[in-house]
Protein backbone atom coordinates (compact mmCIF):
# COMPACT_ATOMS: atom_id res chain seq x y z
CA UNK A 1 0.00 0.00 0.00
CA UNK A 2 1.64 3.03 -0.90
CA UNK A 3 1.96 6.05 1.88
CA UNK A 4 3.53 9.64 2.15
CA UNK A 5 6.63 9.68 3.77
CA UNK A 6 7.80 12.33 7.07
CA UNK A 7 11.60 13.65 7.07
CA UNK A 8 12.49 16.06 9.76
CA UNK A 9 14.65 19.04 8.57
CA UNK A 10 11.84 21.29 7.31
CA UNK A 11 9.95 19.08 5.27
CA UNK A 12 8.13 20.63 2.28
CA UNK A 13 4.37 19.86 2.07
CA UNK A 14 2.58 20.39 -1.25
CA UNK A 15 -0.78 19.64 -2.61
CA UNK A 16 0.43 17.39 -4.37
CA UNK A 17 1.34 15.64 -1.24
CA UNK A 18 -2.03 15.73 0.32
CA UNK A 19 -3.01 14.11 -3.06
CA UNK A 20 -1.04 11.08 -3.15
CA UNK A 21 -1.67 10.25 0.58
CA UNK A 22 -5.39 10.77 -0.43
CA UNK A 23 -5.45 8.38 -2.97
CA UNK A 24 -3.14 5.97 -0.99
CA UNK A 25 -6.12 5.75 1.46
CA UNK A 26 -9.32 6.17 -0.46
CA UNK A 27 -8.67 3.57 -3.71
CA UNK A 28 -8.06 0.52 -2.25
CA UNK A 29 -10.96 0.75 0.08
CA UNK A 30 -12.75 1.85 -3.16
CA UNK A 31 -11.29 -1.45 -4.69
CA UNK A 32 -12.31 -3.97 -2.29
CA UNK A 33 -15.91 -2.45 -1.63
CA UNK A 34 -16.62 -2.24 -5.86
CA UNK A 35 -15.98 -5.37 -5.17
CA UNK A 36 -18.67 -6.78 -3.14
CA UNK A 37 -21.04 -3.95 -4.99
CA UNK A 38 -23.92 -2.25 -2.55
CA UNK A 39 -23.78 -2.82 1.15
CA UNK A 40 -24.58 -1.92 4.41
CA UNK A 41 -20.91 -1.59 5.94
CA UNK A 42 -22.16 -1.02 9.72
CA UNK A 43 -25.14 0.05 11.97
CA UNK A 44 -28.39 1.25 9.74
CA UNK A 45 -30.29 -1.10 11.39
CA UNK A 46 -34.45 -0.45 11.42
CA UNK A 47 -35.59 -1.33 14.15
CA UNK A 48 -39.66 -1.09 15.32
CA UNK A 49 -40.69 -0.21 18.92
CA UNK A 50 -44.24 -1.69 19.84
CA UNK A 51 -45.16 0.17 22.70
CA UNK A 52 -44.52 3.51 20.56
CA UNK A 53 -45.03 2.41 17.23
CA UNK A 54 -42.28 4.01 15.93
CA UNK A 55 -39.27 2.93 13.78
CA UNK A 56 -35.93 3.92 14.24
CA UNK A 57 -32.66 3.73 12.38
CA UNK A 58 -29.14 3.70 13.77
CA UNK A 59 -25.90 5.85 12.53
CA UNK A 60 -23.49 3.68 10.30
CA UNK A 61 -22.02 3.35 6.61
CA UNK A 62 -23.10 2.34 3.47
CA UNK A 63 -21.48 1.66 0.49
CA UNK A 64 -22.95 2.45 -2.83
CA UNK A 65 -21.36 2.07 -6.35
CA UNK A 66 -17.59 2.38 -4.81
CA UNK A 67 -18.13 5.17 -2.41
CA UNK A 68 -18.86 5.25 1.63
CA UNK A 69 -22.22 7.22 2.43
CA UNK A 70 -21.84 8.01 6.26
CA UNK A 71 -25.63 7.76 8.11
CA UNK A 72 -27.18 9.36 11.14
CA UNK A 73 -29.59 8.01 13.54
CA UNK A 74 -33.24 8.86 13.65
CA UNK A 75 -36.61 8.34 14.00
CA UNK A 76 -40.19 7.80 12.13
CA UNK A 77 -43.31 8.42 14.13
CA UNK A 78 -45.08 6.57 12.28
CA UNK A 79 -45.21 5.34 9.02
CA UNK A 80 -47.91 4.06 6.40
CA UNK A 81 -47.62 -0.44 6.26
CA UNK A 82 -47.35 -0.65 3.34
CA UNK A 83 -44.56 1.76 2.41
CA UNK A 84 -40.69 0.80 1.47
CA UNK A 85 -37.69 2.01 2.95
CA UNK A 86 -35.37 3.37 0.72
CA UNK A 87 -31.45 4.68 1.17
CA UNK A 88 -31.38 7.98 -0.69
CA UNK A 89 -27.41 8.97 -1.61
CA UNK A 90 -26.34 12.25 -1.61
CA UNK A 91 -23.10 13.95 -2.52
CA UNK A 92 -22.54 17.78 -1.45
CA UNK A 93 -19.98 20.28 -1.17
CA UNK A 94 -18.92 22.15 2.18
CA UNK A 95 -16.42 24.04 4.51
CA UNK A 96 -15.94 27.13 1.99
CA UNK A 97 -13.09 29.14 2.51
CA UNK A 98 -10.93 32.05 0.97
CA UNK A 99 -7.66 31.92 -0.21
CA UNK A 100 -4.85 33.67 -1.04
CA UNK A 101 -5.94 34.74 -4.18
CA UNK A 102 -9.16 35.94 -2.88
CA UNK A 103 -11.23 33.15 -4.76
CA UNK A 104 -13.60 31.29 -2.38
CA UNK A 105 -13.92 27.20 -2.88
CA UNK A 106 -15.01 24.26 -0.99
CA UNK A 107 -12.75 21.96 0.33
CA UNK A 108 -14.50 19.36 1.27
CA UNK A 109 -17.11 16.91 -0.32
CA UNK A 110 -19.66 15.19 2.03
CA UNK A 111 -21.52 11.78 1.46
CA UNK A 112 -24.72 10.73 2.71
CA UNK A 113 -27.10 8.64 3.25
CA UNK A 114 -30.90 9.45 4.03
CA UNK A 115 -34.09 6.73 5.31
CA UNK A 116 -36.67 7.88 3.67
CA UNK A 117 -40.13 5.80 3.84
CA UNK A 118 -42.58 5.74 0.51
CA UNK A 119 -45.07 3.31 -1.34
CA UNK A 120 -43.09 4.09 -4.36
CA UNK A 121 -39.78 4.52 -5.58
CA UNK A 122 -38.19 7.95 -5.63
CA UNK A 123 -38.59 9.71 -8.95
CA UNK A 124 -34.56 10.87 -9.14
CA UNK A 125 -31.58 10.06 -7.78
CA UNK A 126 -29.28 7.80 -6.16
CA UNK A 127 -31.30 4.95 -4.20
CA UNK A 128 -31.84 1.64 -3.25
CA UNK A 129 -34.42 -0.37 -0.96
CA UNK A 130 -33.33 -1.04 2.29
CA UNK A 131 -34.28 -4.88 2.23
CA UNK A 132 -32.00 -5.14 -0.98
CA UNK A 133 -28.86 -4.51 0.49
CA UNK A 134 -26.81 -7.21 2.22
CA UNK A 135 -25.01 -6.42 5.35
CA UNK A 136 -21.08 -7.06 6.07
CA UNK A 137 -20.71 -9.48 8.28
CA UNK A 138 -23.54 -10.88 8.06
CA UNK A 139 -24.81 -11.64 4.30
CA UNK A 140 -21.03 -11.87 3.71
CA UNK A 141 -19.76 -13.66 6.82
CA UNK A 142 -20.77 -14.00 10.45
CA UNK A 143 -18.37 -15.20 12.69
CA UNK A 144 -19.40 -16.97 14.89
CA UNK A 145 -22.47 -18.38 12.97
CA UNK A 146 -25.85 -18.21 14.56
CA UNK A 147 -26.37 -20.91 17.18
CA UNK A 148 -28.87 -23.49 16.59
CA UNK A 149 -30.44 -26.25 17.71
CA UNK A 150 -33.10 -29.30 16.72
CA UNK A 151 -34.83 -31.69 18.68
CA UNK A 152 -37.66 -34.06 17.91
CA UNK A 153 -38.21 -36.68 14.89
CA UNK A 154 -35.40 -37.11 12.95
CA UNK A 155 -31.89 -35.86 12.49
CA UNK A 156 -30.61 -32.19 11.29
CA UNK A 157 -28.60 -32.31 8.61
CA UNK A 158 -27.28 -28.89 7.87
CA UNK A 159 -28.55 -25.57 9.06
CA UNK A 160 -26.84 -22.40 6.63
CA UNK A 161 -27.34 -18.96 6.50
CA UNK A 162 -28.09 -17.46 3.42
CA UNK A 163 -28.86 -13.83 4.42
CA UNK A 164 -29.01 -11.94 7.76
CA UNK A 165 -33.07 -12.78 7.21
CA UNK A 166 -33.26 -16.64 5.88
CA UNK A 167 -31.31 -20.08 5.69
CA UNK A 168 -31.64 -23.62 4.56
CA UNK A 169 -32.69 -26.21 6.88
CA UNK A 170 -32.57 -29.78 5.82
CA UNK A 171 -33.49 -33.06 8.09
CA UNK A 172 -33.28 -36.41 7.57
CA UNK A 173 -35.90 -39.13 8.41
CA UNK A 174 -35.92 -42.68 7.90
CA UNK A 175 -37.90 -45.26 7.29
CA UNK A 176 -38.54 -45.86 10.89
CA UNK A 177 -39.51 -42.61 12.06
CA UNK A 178 -42.94 -41.76 13.18
CA UNK A 179 -43.99 -38.83 11.54
CA UNK A 180 -47.76 -37.33 12.35
CA UNK A 181 -50.07 -36.46 9.87
CA UNK A 182 -51.02 -34.07 11.71
CA UNK A 183 -49.05 -31.69 14.55
CA UNK A 184 -45.82 -30.73 15.34
CA UNK A 185 -42.90 -33.24 15.85
CA UNK A 186 -39.94 -31.19 16.33
CA UNK A 187 -38.65 -27.65 17.41
CA UNK A 188 -35.63 -25.75 16.05
CA UNK A 189 -34.33 -23.11 17.50
CA UNK A 190 -32.16 -20.48 16.55
CA UNK A 191 -30.82 -17.74 18.64
CA UNK A 192 -31.96 -13.94 18.43
CA UNK A 193 -34.19 -15.00 15.63
CA UNK A 194 -38.38 -14.15 16.36
CA UNK A 195 -41.30 -15.31 13.90
CA UNK A 196 -39.61 -18.43 11.92
CA UNK A 197 -41.72 -19.49 8.97
CA UNK A 198 -41.05 -22.16 6.00
CA UNK A 199 -42.84 -24.66 4.16
CA UNK A 200 -41.56 -27.55 1.78
CA UNK A 201 -44.25 -29.67 -0.19
CA UNK A 202 -43.34 -33.11 -1.65
CA UNK A 203 -45.74 -36.00 -3.28
CA UNK A 204 -44.81 -39.29 -3.85
CA UNK A 205 -46.35 -42.31 -5.90
CA UNK A 206 -46.36 -43.82 -2.25
CA UNK A 207 -46.86 -40.31 -0.25
CA UNK A 208 -50.29 -38.32 -0.13
CA UNK A 209 -49.40 -34.23 -0.40
CA UNK A 210 -47.35 -33.79 2.76
CA UNK A 211 -46.45 -30.20 4.21
CA UNK A 212 -43.45 -30.11 6.47
CA UNK A 213 -43.69 -26.14 7.95
CA UNK A 214 -41.59 -24.10 10.21
CA UNK A 215 -43.49 -21.95 12.36
CA UNK A 216 -41.73 -20.34 14.92
CA UNK A 217 -39.70 -22.66 15.20
CA UNK A 218 -41.91 -25.63 15.71
CA UNK A 219 -41.71 -28.21 13.02
CA UNK A 220 -45.32 -29.20 12.04
CA UNK A 221 -46.40 -31.87 9.37
CA UNK A 222 -49.71 -31.83 7.58
CA UNK A 223 -50.72 -34.55 5.19
CA UNK A 224 -53.39 -34.64 3.17
CA UNK A 225 -55.44 -38.14 3.23
CA UNK A 226 -57.15 -39.34 -0.14
CA UNK A 227 -60.98 -40.14 0.62
CA UNK A 228 -61.57 -43.04 2.77
CA UNK A 229 -57.82 -43.29 3.76
CA UNK A 230 -56.93 -42.79 7.75
CA UNK A 231 -53.77 -43.20 8.86
CA UNK A 232 -52.27 -41.40 12.07
CA UNK A 233 -48.38 -41.63 10.97
CA UNK A 234 -46.91 -40.72 7.75
CA UNK A 235 -45.73 -44.39 6.20
CA UNK A 236 -42.12 -43.67 4.22
CA UNK A 237 -40.81 -46.19 2.22
CA UNK A 238 -37.38 -44.91 2.10
CA UNK A 239 -35.09 -42.54 3.94
CA UNK A 240 -36.04 -38.85 2.98
CA UNK A 241 -34.47 -35.89 3.20
CA UNK A 242 -36.03 -32.09 3.43
CA UNK A 243 -34.92 -29.20 2.89
CA UNK A 244 -36.81 -26.20 3.87
CA UNK A 245 -36.06 -22.21 2.86
CA UNK A 246 -36.61 -20.40 6.71
CA UNK A 247 -37.07 -16.98 6.51
CA UNK A 248 -37.66 -14.76 10.08
CA UNK A 249 -37.21 -11.48 11.74
CA UNK A 250 -33.50 -10.95 13.59
CA UNK A 251 -32.85 -9.69 17.27
CA UNK A 252 -29.71 -9.38 18.61
CA UNK A 253 -31.36 -8.41 21.89
CA UNK A 254 -33.25 -11.71 22.58
CA UNK A 255 -30.30 -14.13 23.49
CA UNK A 256 -29.94 -17.62 23.16
CA UNK A 257 -33.50 -17.69 21.69
CA UNK A 258 -35.09 -19.13 24.64
CA UNK A 259 -39.06 -18.69 24.70
CA UNK A 260 -39.62 -17.85 21.32
CA UNK A 261 -40.98 -20.99 20.03
CA UNK A 262 -43.05 -21.76 23.10
CA UNK A 263 -46.44 -21.70 23.08
CA UNK A 264 -46.35 -20.54 19.22
CA UNK A 265 -49.91 -20.68 17.60
CA UNK A 266 -50.34 -21.68 14.09
CA UNK A 267 -49.25 -25.66 14.65
CA UNK A 268 -50.99 -28.68 15.65
CA UNK A 269 -54.40 -29.38 17.06
CA UNK A 270 -53.28 -29.30 20.67
CA UNK A 271 -53.51 -32.69 21.57
CA UNK A 272 -49.39 -33.16 20.71
CA UNK A 273 -47.26 -35.11 22.44
CA UNK A 274 -44.96 -32.76 24.70
CA UNK A 275 -41.06 -32.95 23.34
CA UNK A 276 -38.41 -33.92 25.06
CA UNK A 277 -36.33 -31.18 27.10
CA UNK A 278 -34.72 -28.99 25.32
CA UNK A 279 -31.16 -29.83 23.96
CA UNK A 280 -27.39 -28.10 24.54
CA UNK A 281 -26.89 -30.11 21.01
CA UNK A 282 -25.92 -27.58 18.68
CA UNK A 283 -24.77 -29.38 16.02
CA UNK A 284 -28.32 -30.54 15.31
CA UNK A 285 -27.50 -34.61 16.46
CA UNK A 286 -30.51 -36.80 16.59
CA UNK A 287 -29.23 -37.75 20.34
CA UNK A 288 -31.10 -34.87 21.65
CA UNK A 289 -30.15 -36.26 25.39
CA UNK A 290 -26.55 -36.22 24.93
CA UNK A 291 -24.61 -32.83 24.42
CA UNK A 292 -21.88 -32.97 21.51
CA UNK A 293 -20.44 -29.75 21.08
CA UNK A 294 -20.74 -26.77 23.42
CA UNK A 295 -22.83 -23.86 22.75
CA UNK A 296 -20.97 -21.32 20.32
CA UNK A 297 -21.65 -17.54 21.50
CA UNK A 298 -22.77 -14.82 19.24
Amino acid sequence: MNKLQFHEGGQPLHLDDLAFLQDATTSPLAALISSWGDFIISGCKITYDKSTSKHHWEAGYIAYRGQVYRVSAGTFDQIDQANTFYWIFKRSDAASKTYEDGSEHHTQVVCTAELVSTRQAPESGDYIADINLPRLGIDFARSPRLSFSYFGVGNLVEFKELTRHSGILTLRFEKTDSLPTTGYFGVFRLSGVNNMSGRYTFIGADLPPTNIDVINGKVICRQTLGSGMSRSHVELSHTTYVSILISWDFDENNGDGSGINDGSSGGGSGSETPLPPRSHDKDGGGNYGTPKNPPRRR
